[in-house]
């Protein structure tokens, strides 16, 4: 049974390992965020690179297929970014880093690609300067789309096909309700500029985020798909409930002691699974008010109906 299956079912016992492993390279971040609940109450610091390889060798053996290089802080700010993907590759684990760009400099572009990156998220939340200046304090728009397209033009000099890269949005909803001026697009990132174009509406980080701008999806209950999918580490070795905790609030294990697999199908996750399946979340702060849980239909209409989508755009057109 695959942990969709387990999810779909509300099984809060999962048989299958995490898809994910969350790893954060650091806590630490060069930007202020409008629609980031990261703050300094859990100690900053650097992931080791003795635990970092440790913990993907758990990972390999226990059939995790990804590691994710982010969950709070700027993954770019660890000297051995690079190295770190490097682990991943060398083990067979698909690598993904998101990042918002200000420090992607040409060099440290290319050693990503050559460490075998093979997904990278470039987290710019707008195409105006005085956007960008207002939800991401200490940015530079220029700044950033120069060094995406510096990128992109590294690999295609390089002649990879990965990373595949995703140029990724968050809006208002009345920002998301205004088509993304296509010129615009061109001008900052070139052409074809990023592979993916994704525009997202605020998350409440359970409910950490209070603003109105935190629209929910839809008012239909089912669980969040994270507590199935994928488990969180902080660059300290600790996990945490999910990847919206980034401020480690409730700590379910520690990967520098615990073995992966008894963490993730553990009491501790067990548990809050037990009670997210059931809406019993009171006594559970984050799960409580996590604006994830709501849906317009059942997650598995839902997944269906993007599949024949996806299938709908790899069919070829017969004009």
């Amino acid at each position: 049974m695959s942990w969709r299956a387990s999810w779909y079912l509300r099984s809060p016992r999962v048989r299958t390992p995490p898809a994910y492993l969350n790893m954060e390279p650091t806590n630490r971040c060069n930007l202020s965020c409008k629609w980031c609940v990261a703050s300094t109450a859990r100690p900053t610091g650097m992931l080791d690179m003795a635990v970092a390889d440790g913990v993907m060798d758990q990972a390999s053996r226990a059939g995790v297929r990804e590691i994710r290089f982010f969950l709070a802080g700027e993954p770019l700010l660890h000297p051995r970014i690079d190295d770190l993907v490097t682990q991943a590759t060398r083990r067979g684990l698909r690598s993904v880093l998101h990042t918002n760009a200000m420090l992607l400099d040409r060099e440290r572009g290319r050693g990503l690609i050559e460490a075998g990156l093979d997904e990278i998220s470039f987290s710019i939340n707008g195409v105006e300067d005085a956007t960008v200046g207002e939800v991401q304090r200490g940015a530079n728009l220029h700044v950033m789309a120069g060094n995406v397209r510096s990128f992109l033009d590294v690999r295609r000099r390089s002649g990879h096909r990965i990373p595949r890269t995703i140029l990724q949005i968050i809006q208002s909803p009345s920002e998301a309700a205004t088509p993304l001026p296509s010129h615009r697009l061109t001008t900052l990132f070139g052409a074809p500029g990023p592979d993916r174009i994704l525009r997202l509406a605020p998350h409440g980080w359970g409910g950490q985020l209070r603003s109105s701008e935190v629209v929910l999806r839809g008012t239909r209950y089912h669980p969040c798909q994270p507590l199935w999918q994928g488990m969180s580490m902080g660059w300290d070795g600790r996990v945490f409930l999910c990847c919206g905790d980034l401020n480690g609030t409730h700590e379910v294990g520690d990967l520098n002691r615990d073995d992966l697999m008894e963490v993730w199908r553990g009491p501790a996750l067990t548990r809050i699974r037990q009670l997210v399946a059931c809406n019993t979340r009171n006594g559970l702060a984050l799960c409580a008010s996590c604006d994830a849980v709501w849906w317009k239909y059942h997650p598995m209409v839902h997944d269906a109906r993007r599949a024949l989508w996806i299938i709908s755009k790899c069919m070829p057109s017969h004009a």
